[in-house]
């Protein structure tokens, strides 16, 4: 029984407008490691805006970058989850090694 608003066709073609919404919008995760001349150092984080990102690492806003400006992003990597992004964050931090983020740097040429 139909009990009012409009009824799905199912032999019609329906278009969804996706103008205003997130359906099929896909907003990737990106780990990434920043490089710092200053300090000579490097720094590993994630986000989703990498752009955004960086120009808080320059502008000073994030503690442990605060001393190293400017940064310059030398290897990405983009995951789909938040979930993949962070662990593969956390690997790259428990590696605590120079050799391995130079060679992660190095495979991306």
């Amino acid at each position: 029984m139909h009990r009012g608003g409009r009824r799905f066709d199912p032999d019609t073609l329906h278009i969804i407008n996706t103008a205003h919404s997130n359906v099929g919008f896909f907003m990737p995760y990106i780990v990434y490691i920043l490089y710092s001349a200053t300090l000579d150092k490097f720094y590993t984080g994630s986000c989703q805006d990498i752009d955004t990102r960086i120009q808080q690492h320059n502008d000073g806003r994030n503690k442990s970058t605060k001393a190293g400006k400017p940064w310059i992003i030398k290897y990405t990597e983009v995951y789909k989850t938040l979930i993949e992004a962070r662990k593969r964050e956390a690997e790259i931090k428990r590696m605590k090694s120079r050799k391995y983020i130079e060679a992660q740097i190095n495979s991306n040429n």
